[in-house]
Order: structure tokens, then C-alpha cells, then sequence
């Protein structure tokens, strides 16, 4: 079951959430784009839908779930997103790290994880490097 499974207007929000990462640096790459229909589909949001957010995304208001779990994805989806294109830009770290303070995470962790995505900028990012930054800050 997918965090966001029972909460359209939260998976509505993260499409619009990277839309407006993604229009961050150089507008939406076609690869950007591609990864950002993949979350819709894995969030169950239609393509027409979709493209409606995207011509609307500025409007949508950063909804911030109670659940951690659910706050955690949002992250990793915007940490994803600006990796797909092999191009960590300044721009997009500056956003993630917007969003990962009003996501209600330490600064210093959000740091920790863009680090990791400009470390790996072109390859694979390993789950166990994510996942010791993270157990860090774990309470």
C-alpha cells in the first residue's frame, strides 16, 4: 500500500510540488517529466489530471501530512526528482531544502541527503548510504 494510497489531494499536491522543483533550474526536462508521470502513476493521479496540475502548479499550496512516513516520501520523491537528470543544480538544492523545512525536517539532514545526490549526481545512489544519513536523526 503506497503512503498516499487513500489521499488524492495529498498525491495531487507532491505532482505540483515537482513541477515547481523541476521548473526550478532550467525548466522541465523531458527525463524530469517522464519521472514525474511515473510518481503520478504510482500515486494513481491520470494523465489528465496531471497535465492540469502542471498548468496550475504555482496555486497549489504546500500541504504538509501529520505522518511521517508520508513526509518522508515527499522527500525522497523531491531528492529523486533533481537527481533524474544527472544535474544536481544550486537552484533545486535550495528548494529541497525549503520544502524539507516545512516538511518538518532537520536542516542538517536535508543537507546531508542533497550531499548525497550531488555525490552521486549520474549513478546510482546506494540505499545504504540514504539509509545511514538518515538513522542519524532518527528519535
Amino acid at each position: 500500500m503506497h503512503p498516499f494510497e487513500s489521499d488524492f489531494e495529498l498525491s495531487r499536491n507532491l505532482i505540483a510540488l515537482l513541477f515547481k522543483l523541476s521548473a526550478k533550474d532550467k525548466g522541465t526536462a523531458v527525463i524530469e517529466r517522464s519521472y514525474i508521470d511515473y510518481v503520478a502513476g504510482e500515486l494513481g493521479v491520470e494523465d489528465y489530471q496531471v497535465k492540469e496540475i502542471e498548468t496550475a502548479y504555482e496555486s497549489y499550496d504546500m500541504k504538509i501530512p501529520e505522518n511521517e512516513m508520508q513526509r518522508m516520501t515527499i522527500l525522497y520523491y523531491l531528492l529523486f526528482l533533481i537527481k533524474v537528470d544527472a544535474d544536481v543544480s544550486d537552484k533545486e538544492v535550495k528548494l529541497v531544502k525549503e520544502f524539507g523545512f516545512k516538511l518538518g525536517f532537520r536542516s542538517r539532514l536535508v543537507d546531508e541527503l542533497t550531499g548525497l545526490m550531488k555525490e552521486y549526481e549520474g549513478k546510482k545512489v546506494p540505499q545504504e548510504a540514504m539509509l545511514e544519513k538518515i538513522k542519524k536523526y532518527q528519535n
